[in-house]
């Protein structure tokens, strides 16, 4: 875990800058940004770099006034403190670009939630359609069945009266065959009509194997879709978390630093190059604290220990903290 020294000061400049004039306090340092009379963005950043504070006026990021601990510096006096400026608006941009992107990505979860759900929505309402056609399929072979048994009935009752005709004369008998011979086709079409029952039948129970699996499917994606927002939820609540601990992790960095400087083991916070706490010994500036010493930073300080914190410069000048947990 790594955070700069402005993380607490800019995790929220996006929402910041959605509105006139607004405020936010973290460890006393704190941030503005507004108009000012003539239209233009004038951004006001207060913080405190190891027992010195600075105040600065930017006007469409250009320094309009500097205030060391609530001094106003003139302009001729700016370049004495070019390098802390620097690394102040430095910093300032990293952490604006940081902030906008964990916003984005929250945006795009919710985003993704929402589509999923409207998904899941049309796939019921075609799942409800396709029950209708079947059941509709379903009544319509009923019918044909019925039908069917009604042609096979009266191909029956046919065929007894051919046989009575032909009993009946010999003169009736080429009536009779005709009636034979008509009673075989109305047999053959009963037997059609059957075949295309048992076909209508066989489709309407397709249909209903199709909206079950059309169901089940629109279940699935209402539940991806609310797997999907409350995934988005648990997103912004952690980078929430993150920014709270952050600033917790700042406060503490100060007080130690402080803690380290009235215990004489460095003279200010310059001289100081780099810290490292683990659970079972203390370095400032790569030298091996004593026992007591280290016993108690660790007593004050359990966070650090447990989670192998370090605190150092780099070739730039920038001094960054890393917790290895």
């Amino acid at each position: 875990m790594k955070y700069s020294f402005f993380l607490l000061l800019l995790a929220t400049h996006t929402a910041l800058a959605q509105q006139p004039s607004q405020r936010r306090r973290a460890a006393g340092n704190n941030y503005i940004i507004s108009k000012d009379e003539t239209g233009k963005n004038k951004e006001t950043v207060n913080t405190v770099i190891g027992n010195t504070s600075y105040r600065l006026i930017l006007v469409n990021d250009k320094l309009t006034e500097l205030y060391v601990d609530d001094k106003l510096v003139p302009p001729d006096q700016y370049s004495r403190y070019e390098e802390t400026v620097q690394k102040i608006k430095e910093q300032l941009r990293i952490d604006r670009i940081q902030a906008e992107k964990d916003q984005q990505r929250a945006m795009a979860d919710q985003k993704k939630a929402g589509a999923d759900q409207e998904q899941a929505m049309k796939d019921d309402t075609a799942a409800k359609l396709q029950q209708e056609k079947a059941a509709k399929d379903q009544q319509r072979a009923k019918l044909d069945q019925e039908n069917a048994m009604k042609d096979q009935t009266a191909a029956k009752l046919q065929q007894k009266k051919a046989a009575k005709d032909q009993q009946q004369a010999k003169i009736d008998q080429e009536q009779a065959m005709k009636d034979d011979a008509a009673a075989k086709l109305q047999q053959e079409k009963a037997e059609k009509d059957q075949r295309q029952a048992k076909l209508d039948q066989e489709n309407a129970m397709k249909d209903q194997t199709a909206v079950k699996l059309q169901q089940e499917k629109a279940a699935k994606d209402q539940q991806q879709a609310k797997l999907d927002q409350e995934q988005a939820m648990k997103d912004q609540a952690i980078a929430k978390i993150d920014e709270e601990r952050a600033k917790e992790d700042q406060r503490l960095l100060k007080q130690l630093i402080s803690d380290l400087v009235k215990d004489g083991i460095v003279t200010d916070e310059k001289s100081i190059q780099s810290i490292k706490m683990s659970s079972t010994e203390l370095l400032v500036n790569d030298k091996k604290q004593p026992e007591d010493v280290y016993l108690k930073y660790k007593a004050k300080y359990p966070r650090f220990a447990t989670a192998n914190f370090s605190y150092e410069g780099s070739a730039g000048g920038n001094k960054t903290m890393h917790m290895h947990q």
